[in-house]
């Protein structure tokens, strides 16, 4: 299976994506109306550390993602998730370009965009591994799916820039691909297997 046809949306995933896309954009708007009149103009660490710990209250989850979004710096301990900033990089950068033509931070924005487009994936490898990994009917697939995303800690998840929704995109991920080569009886070149592993455990 190519990357261009596993990234493709299928005729019968576009409903579904479609209402996922409609939660997640009404989540990420209540987020980052909370935390935007804080953040849009902030210009040191310092001052963004200040007020996203003053204003980010959500327990079992840190503001380091909009950190190094915002002005780049690994706060965390790297050793946890080693690729975790390295993927985070590029998009700091972006912002950075974008604060310098915009004239504020648009780090709230990005983190929005990155969570709803693995949320709307996350949930389209998911439905897959249903459909065509245990071979369930299009309607029960719907049903495990939208029960999945409907427990709180994963809505939670789809609207708070932390690492937890890139993991479980990652490993839904491999879940699917690995699914697939089970149900075709084949395997996986061994760099492709080395890959998944570095990747998934490194932001895991």
């Amino acid at each position: 299976m190519s990357v261009r046809e596993m990234l493709r949306i299928r005729r019968e995933e576009r409903l579904p994506a479609l209402l996922l896309l409609m939660v997640t954009t009404a989540l990420n708007a209540l987020f980052v109306s909370r935390l935007a009149p804080y953040m849009l103009h902030v210009s040191n660490r310092g001052e963004v550390m200040s007020r996203l710990l003053s204003h980010f209250h959500i327990s079992g989850y840190d503001p380091f993602t909009l950190t190094m979004l915002s002005i780049w710096n690994v706060d965390y301990n790297p050793y946890r998730h080693p690729l975790y900033a390295f993927f985070i990089w590029p998009f700091g950068r972006l912002n950075h370009w974008l604060r310098h033509w915009l004239g504020f931070d648009c780090s709230l924005y990005i983190a929005a965009v990155l969570l709803t487009i693995v949320a709307i994936y996350g949930m389209i490898f998911l439905r897959r591994i249903f459909t065509d990994v245990i071979g369930l009917g299009q309607r029960d697939a719907n049903l495990l799916t939208a029960f999945f995303y409907s427990m709180a800690y994963v809505m939670l998840m789809l609207c708070v820039p932390e690492h937890f929704p890139f993991s479980m995109f990652l490993l839904l991920l491999v879940a699917y691909v690995t699914g697939m080569c089970i149900r075709e009886r084949r395997g996986l070149a061994a760099w492709q297997t080395v890959l998944l592993f570095v990747v998934t455990a490194g932001v895991s």
